[in-house]
């Protein structure tokens, strides 16, 4: 009899506690939920903020690093021009051509490069990071110190032809000669020996652009415009890079229209060896 009571109310209690487990879990879904300590939102404004200033401070711009690229081209084809002549000792009109116009393009290219990354420099000093950049300063005057280097190479090669040219080991083109005679006169000859003098800037860097054909009797120090600047803009000291900014980066407009006259007071003969003269003088300025 007590087996048969207990079968028959067995699935009744199953059926009871399925009934209270359903509402319980109604209850606790309805219930709500129990408030616990706010948590803050993330504070990111000031973060991005300050990443995208680093970014924009240490970003090279795409106006300079063309700039910069393009000067490092032509410096590149003097070269070539070089080792052309040197190989065939043999000197042509086209290639006195291509040296004066490729020697003007860097000069060209590297001036409008440096007055970019100043003003960048500049504003980035005003504005304590908040607008303009360091890093075009940086990477001017890492790239420019490569080139001049190439530059007084070039200037040198270019002297050593002359000076082939001179003795009779390497031929001109006929129609060249007129402007490249080798028969100077003796006023032209303790000229070229006065080029000779100032042939190198980096162990010489006295006279600024003083050369017989520039008509620039000064006598001053030649001192260098972007390496003094580049470590105090880089480290963010801002006072000390404004200070040396507008102490320095005026001085590059008067050397420029120094080099301008230089070049273009470079006459026949041997105007290619002259201009290489201005050039490297003006590059030594701004490195």
């Amino acid at each position: 009899m007590r087996a048969y009571r207990s079968s028959r109310t067995r699935p009744l209690i199953a059926l009871t506690a399925l009934v209270m487990l359903v509402a319980s879990v109604g209850v606790a879904q309805e219930r709500p939920a129990t408030p616990g300590p706010q948590m803050a939102p993330r504070q990111t404004e000031g973060i991005d903020l300050q990443a995208e200033q680093y970014r924009r401070v240490s970003t090279v711009t795409p106006s300079v690093t063309e700039r910069i690229n393009a000067s490092a081209a032509n410096v590149r084809n003097l070269q070539n021009i070089l080792l052309r002549v040197e190989g065939g000792k043999y000197l042509k009109e086209q290639d006195a051509k291509e040296l004066e116009t490729s020697m003007n393009t860097v000069a060209q290219d590297l001036y409008a490069a440096f007055n970019d990354a100043v003003q960048q420099a500049e504003a980035a000093a005003k504005s304590e990071g908040k607008s303009g950049g360091t890093a075009n300063l940086l990477a001017f005057e890492r790239d420019v110190e490569e080139q001049l280097v190439s530059i007084q190479k070039v200037e040198s090669g270019l002297k050593n032809i002359q000076r082939q040219v001179e003795i009779k080991t390497y031929k001109l083109e006929p129609a060249f000669r007129p402007d490249l005679a080798p028969n100077l006169n003796q006023l032209e000859l303790k000229q070229f020996g006065e080029f000779s003098h100032y042939g190198s800037y980096k162990e010489n860097s006295a006279g600024s652009f003083v050369k017989p054909w520039c008509g620039n009797p000064a006598n001053a120090a030649m001192p260098k415009t972007v390496a003094p600047c580049v470590s105090p803009c880089w480290n963010k000291q801002w006072g000390a890079c404004l200070t040396c900014i507008l102490s320095k980066a005026p001085s590059v407009v008067g050397s420029y229209n120094a080099f301008q006259s230089c070049w273009n007071n470079a006459k026949a003969p041997w105007k290619a060896v002259k201009q290489a003269g201005c050039l490297s003088s003006f590059v030594y300025v701004l490195a």
